[in-house]
């Protein structure tokens, strides 16, 4: 089966898709019966857990920039802040910020993943601007997520007598 769908339409099932896992829906029984007999289009098929989701993601992803050229030069976008490029890089620095509270060791982490995101669906042509891009904006392709000492949290990197998780007694 072949859908046609334009840039706008590929970008809301991302979305969708988004909301779908962050609310836990790639696992049936965090569903509702109707999302449920969407994803599994009435029993027909096994539906996609967060990993087949996150794949498909990556696919549409690709897709996208494939037949969806930036129109200029991705390193003048980078400088314009209404350009695509700089409205992506922001909307990914936003999206780490949510919920990441007083912890810098989370948003590092959330900031860095999303920018590493962003070069995975990124084209050929357009990957090299785009990481000068993130770059100077204090991407480190050679990053390695903070570890935790003993009495710190995993994930925030706080006191675990402290810290707002929610995840420690």
């Amino acid at each position: 089966m072949f859908v046609e769908l334009s840039h706008e339409e590929v970008a809301t099932i991302r979305a969708a898709m988004r909301v779908y896992r962050d609310h836990g829906c790639g696992e049936p029984s965090e569903r509702t019966v109707d999302v449920h007999e969407i994803a599994t289009a009435c029993g027909d098929v096994i539906s996609l857990d967060d990993e087949g989701i996150e794949t498909l993601d990556v696919r549409l992803c690709k897709v996208v920039n494939a037949t969806q050229p930036l129109t200029s030069a991705v390193a003048e976008q980078a400088d314009n802040p209404h350009s695509a490029l700089a409205v992506r890089i922001e909307a990914a620095e936003k999206e780490a910020g949510r919920s990441c509270g007083c912890s810098d060791v989370l948003f590092e982490k959330r900031v860095h993943e999303a920018y590493e995101k962003l070069l995975e669906c990124a084209s050929a042509s357009e990957r090299p601007a785009m990481e000068e891009a993130l770059k100077e904006r204090g991407f480190d392709p050679d990053w390695t997520p903070y570890v935790s000492k003993e009495g710190e949290c995993e994930l925030t990197g706080i006191e675990t007598g402290c810290c707002p998780c929610g995840r420690h007694e």
